[in-house]
């Protein structure tokens, strides 16, 4: 199996934290100011009725999400697909 980069341990342990504080119905204050790079990028249906920053209890600009309809997972090429790539190459992710 592939090793996972530093950085992808952390930004996974980062959403799961933020996802344990959602699930005991706890959450950080939004604090105002610069809004920070995105640190990970999180694919959720479209049918989801709660943020996905919420799930994991993160800050506006924590996150890039990407809404799919049916979970369709993309093709190269097509929408999903391509914004996913810009966001990987635009914030190095």
């Amino acid at each position: 199996p592939k090793s996972i980069s530093a950085g992808a341990h952390e930004a996974l342990d980062r959403l799961r934290r933020g996802n344990q504080r959602f699930l005991r119905g706890e959450h950080h204050p939004i604090h105002s100011g610069e809004v920070p790079d995105p640190f990970a990028i999180v694919v959720g249906g479209a049918e989801v009725r709660v943020r996905i920053e919420q799930i994991f209890d993160a800050a506006p600009g924590d996150l890039i999400v990407q809404r799919s309809f049916g979970t369709i997972a993309g093709r190269v090429g097509a929408t999903l697909f391509d914004s996913i790539e810009y966001s990987v190459v635009r914030f190095g992710l």
